[in-house]
């Protein structure tokens, strides 16, 4: 007699996820490109200083992604996301009265740290406990949040910006944040399912650790993170993820970039709500792909996306015209999801759930220093050049590399697997 399935309850933390996402993840990171042109006109700063912003964060994060990591893993994940969630609604609010950019540098490397313990990586970690099929498409739809916070968000947010400013904009974020996504994680966020948990926490004869503790002890021992550092396989996932985060941080220039083409603020609105569209189905279609085809499917999908977006960015760049604004911005709907789904898909396939939290802290040290790196050369390409041609130009070669790199990566792990299974 076949057993009857049950719902599972991780399909509630994933729609938890996707308003996170979608509020907080949307409206901290990828809405910054809507608050360039007005901060730096208010502040009197250039494109550059402004984008130090993002640099000090992802600096903050570097040395706080592998700390998260161990911490998570074996911690009440509930208890650190509500902090942080609340801690980066505050930090978004603060922002709304900033007097100057040195104090937004401050909030901004609060929130970054803060949000670490919020976003991706619990997430991530969640929906290796809660799922053991469809994990990927799971996690596609915790990331479509962010999509959809482009969709939903991003022309109010340029008509608030507009008719009351920049300021009021992040206080009306922080507020939303504070007062909805801290509060509903207290209430649907649990750590794990009820028979891992009670596996878990049974004490070992002697009475005086957990196996919990013990599983922390031999999974982060020096020996074991040593070994990562000596496969192949390893720097390729690395270069090729760090590689990735570079080319996404062109997200936060899109709207800027438009505008330098000559057109309106609401039309680059318009642009980011299109290709936040896309962006919802390329990640579920993505997820699909990594949960029933394998990663080397998912990975291509993603960087076809990628490369695809930059060259017509580049066409763009040189021949203004509607028609490219579309194609590049459909492609960047495609090649964006690579940002939320490489990570997590390709850490979690090739490692599995016991060595991913330390894995994924030791890459995103990494991958949060290319993040550090881009921003601001890409804004330095503008202000020196006029253009952003330079930057698309090099993004498309970075973007040929990281699948390069990736495909290596997965066909290393596959036959890894093969010969571990013989």
């Amino acid at each position: 007699m076949e057993k009857r399935k049950t719902f599972n309850y991780g399909w509630a933390i994933v729609l938890y996820g996707a308003l996170v996402m979608s509020t907080l993840h949307y409206t901290c990171y990828n809405s910054f490109g809507l608050f360039v042109v007005p901060i730096t006109e208010d502040l009197g700063i250039s494109r550059a200083a402004l984008s130090l912003t993002m640099t000090i964060g992802s600096v903050a994060g570097l040395f706080l992604s592998p700390i998260a990591g161990n911490l998570l893993a074996y911690k009440d994940i509930r208890k650190y996301m509500f902090f942080g969630i609340l801690i980066s609604g505050l930090c978004i609010f603060g922002e709304g009265f900033a007097a100057n950019v040195y104090q937004l540098y401050a909030l901004t490397l609060v929130l970054q740290a803060a949000s670490t313990f919020a976003l991706a990586l619990p997430f991530s970690i969640l929906m290796l406990r809660w799922f053991n099929e469809n994990r990927s498409l799971a996690t596609s739809i915790i990331f479509v949040g962010v999509s959809m916070g482009g969709v939903l968000f991003a022309s109010p947010l340029t008509s608030l910006i507009m008719a009351k400013g920049w300021r009021t904009a992040y206080i009306v974020i922080g507020l939303v944040i504070m007062c909805i996504d801290a509060p509903l994680c207290l209430l649907i966020v649990k750590n794990y399912p009820k028979k891992t948990a009670t596996r878990k926490e049974t004490s070992t004869p002697d009475g005086k650790m957990t196996r919990a503790k013990h599983v922390q002890a031999e999974e982060s021992s020096p020996t074991q993170v040593t070994c990562f550092y000596r496969e192949r396989r390893f720097w390729l996932l690395t270069a090729g993820l760090v590689c990735n985060s570079f080319c996404c941080v062109a997200l936060y220039h899109i709207p800027a970039f438009i505008q330098s083409l000559g057109y309106t603020a609401e039309l680059a609105a318009k642009m980011v709500s299109f290709y936040s569209l896309i962006n919802v189905f390329g990640k579920i279609i993505m997820g699909i792909l990594f949960d029933r085809f394998g990663l080397r499917a998912g990975t291509f999908l993603g960087i076809i996306g990628t490369v695809g977006c930059y060259v017509f960015m580049i066409v763009a760049a040189l021949m203004p015209g509607g028609i490219w604004l579309a194609i590049f911005s459909f492609m960047f709907g495609i090649g964006l999801a690579t940002q939320s789904m490489f990570a997590p898909s390709l850490i979690g396939g090739i490692y599995g759930q016991k060595q991913y939290s330390v894995v994924y802290g030791r890459i995103s040290v990494f991958t949060l220093l290319a993040s550090a790196i881009s921003n601001p050369a890409i804004s330095a390409v503008y202000d020196v050049t006029g253009s952003y041609l330079i930057a698309w130009i090099l993004c498309t070669i970075v973007a040929v590399l990281c699948g390069v790199c990736l495909m290596r990566a997965c066909q290393m792990a596959g036959k890894r697997s093969q010969s571990e299974s013989v």
